[in-house]
């Protein structure tokens, strides 16, 4: 094969033969894709200044919260008053015009004679006669005095205790009782016309009543 002769190329006129030939910047189309350009910077001035904040508005006056109107309190009410003690039992129809304590006293002896404690007894009864003497039990107090006498064979003086119901208290309910316990006294000391006089007046002073008929019986039996 017959190969043709490459033509000599020739030197650019102008240019010396040794002058390094300039390198140009030339732009090269571009064969592939290509990485993006940063965007310039804004300058200062370009920058926009940030907005300034609102003005912050005065908080209002707080005013003192309105006083609540004053409410009137009711007096508390008053305490309730304990419950009263009911009542001493009475005994024998003895008022209400003793004491609770001077009532204790003559429940006491009364309980002590039924008991057969007749020293006992007669000692409350002469406590209750000196706290109350002329309230309405006194008779009472005094009749069981001589009670407690007779029981203890002390005759004599159940018969003054007895005569002192009489004289004392002409108006209490044990003078028929006390006088028939009296003729018994007599009775028993040997004086039977003292008794006999004393029944008599029993039954004609209180006709009808248990007293008058015991006084009836006895005198029966005297000789």
């Amino acid at each position: 094969m017959r190969r043709e002769p490459i033509p000599a190329v020739a030197e650019p006129s102008g240019r010396a033969a040794n002058q390094p030939i300039e390198v140009v910047d030339i732009d090269l189309p571009a064969t592939g894709p290509q990485p993006p350009r940063p965007a310039p910077k804004p300058s200062a001035a370009q920058i926009p200044k940030p907005a300034a904040p609102p003005p912050v508005a005065a908080a209002p006056p707080v005013s003192p919260p309105a006083r609540a109107p004053s409410i009137a309190l009711k007096p508390a009410p008053p305490a309730t008053a304990p419950a009263p003690a009911p009542p001493a039992v009475q005994v024998e129809g003895a008022a209400d015009s003793a004491v609770p304590s001077s009532q204790a006293l003559y429940d006491r002896g009364y309980s002590l004679f039924h008991q057969g404690h007749f020293v006992d007894a007669e000692a409350s009864f002469q406590r209750f006669l000196q706290t109350n003497p002329k309230c309405d039990m006194a008779d009472n107090a005094q009749y069981w005095i001589g009670e407690c006498r007779y029981s203890r064979n002390d005759v004599k003086g159940a018969l003054a205790a007895f005569r002192q119901v009489v004289e004392k208290y002409p108006k209490g309910n044990k003078v028929a009782d006390a006088m028939l316990k009296e003729g018994q006294c007599l009775e028993a000391m040997g004086d039977v016309e003292g008794a006999r006089v004393t029944y008599r007046e029993v039954i004609r002073r209180f006709s009808g009543s248990a007293a008058a008929t015991a006084a009836e019986e006895r005198r029966a039996k005297l000789p």
